[in-house]
């Protein structure tokens, strides 16, 4: 009892400390919060220090909120010696515990939540309707994780999507991206001529360009200082695409990269409409605009995801981004990971 009647009066100490910081905070630096915490003062009587205590008494005093529940760890997970331990069940987590097992680790994947898959779920947002609630469409699903995981084996199916972009105008026209070429070309002759022109050249060019970008994605980095044969033989990612790209190309893509995607589609295109349609799968999931230095390299590292070979991937995921962690960890149970 002793020791209980301690730990409280030390938590009641640290949450007058705390709310006192507030408080002088407030005073400091929040004009408007300042100015309604000296009228609650005044109003009350109280000096800043009384006040810290009377707001502690409420904060001990403040309910505690359950949180989720799950079942209990498994006899065998609480008994059993892993190789690895994953903490997190998201689609990242999945897949790097499907990769250990399929080598032949025995592999624990710890989720707090009910359901599996992180940011890739699908929820039912009202009766009868479910969505991907966070993240949408299938992304840039690795294909080389698909076949090495057998994900469609285990029930993926990626439903195509065709136009890839379709982006209307102000004035009632509109610009669609399709896979096919030719057609994109004569979508683009609409608002340019001379860039209806430039795409082929741009897509065959930018296309190589990924290419090496997604063999620095799929390459081990050297283990410094002490680089060996295996290091040396990781280079062999890159090999084949900068020899495509031919010596003048490969000072070409050294001097993209670094470049803002605004900055590199002018050096292409004069309209608008069609950098803009381009350019917004430079920024997708990132907080930079497309005039921010490197956003060149973002349009070439979503490029060397892509499942079509353009600059956006196409197609939804059937079921949804939860279906896609399902899958997920189908597949990891398959190699022997434990999942709770």
């Amino acid at each position: 009892m002793a020791n209980d009647e301690k730990q409280r009066n030390k938590i009641v100490a640290a949450l007058a400390v705390g709310a006192a910081l507030g408080a002088g905070i407030a005073l400091l630096f929040s004009p408007k919060r300042g100015r309604e915490l000296r009228t609650q003062l005044r109003d009350g009587g109280l000096s800043l220090m009384e006040f810290a205590q009377q707001r502690a008494g409420q904060l001990e005093k403040a309910p505690v909120v359950a949180e989720e529940t799950k079942p209990a760890l498994s006899v065998k997970a609480r008994h059993a010696d892993y190789d690895v331990i994953v903490i997190g069940g998201g689609h990242n987590g999945l897949v790097t515990a499907a990769y250990l097992a399929k080598a032949g680790r025995s592999v624990l994947v710890l989720e707090k939540r009910e359901v599996v898959g992180g940011t890739a779920v699908t929820e039912e947002l009202f009766p009868g309707y479910r969505f991907s609630s966070l993240a949408d469409g299938a992304g840039y699903l690795s294909l080389t994780a698909v076949t090495d995981l057998n994900l469609e084996r285990h029930g993926l199916q990626i439903l195509p999507a065709d136009p890839l972009i379709f982006s209307p105008q102000p004035d009632g026209n509109y610009l669609a991206i399709w896979h096919d070429t030719n057609r994109t070309i004569q979508e683009i002759a609409k608002f340019s001529q001379a860039d209806a022109e430039s795409y082929p050249r741009f897509i065959e060019k930018m296309g190589k360009f990924s290419q090496v970008v997604a063999g620095l994605k799929n390459m081990t980095p050297p283990d410094l200082p002490d680089v060996g044969i295996r290091d040396m033989m990781e280079l062999l990612n890159i090999a084949n695409p900068v020899r495509g790209l031919g010596r003048k190309n490969i000072a070409q893509v050294i001097r993209v990269m670094p470049m803002s995607v605004a900055d590199l589609l002018n050096e292409w295109f004069e309209s608008d409409v069609v950098k803009g349609a381009i350019a917004a799968a430079a920024v997708k999931d990132i907080s930079w605009g497309p005039q921010e230095a490197g956003t060149a390299y973002m349009l070439l590292y979503n490029w060397s995801g892509s499942n079509n070979g353009l600059f956006r991937s196409g197609g939804q995921i059937k079921g949804g981004m939860g279906a896609l962690a399902e899958t997920l960890a189908n597949a990891a149970k398959g190699f022997g990971v434990e999942i709770v």
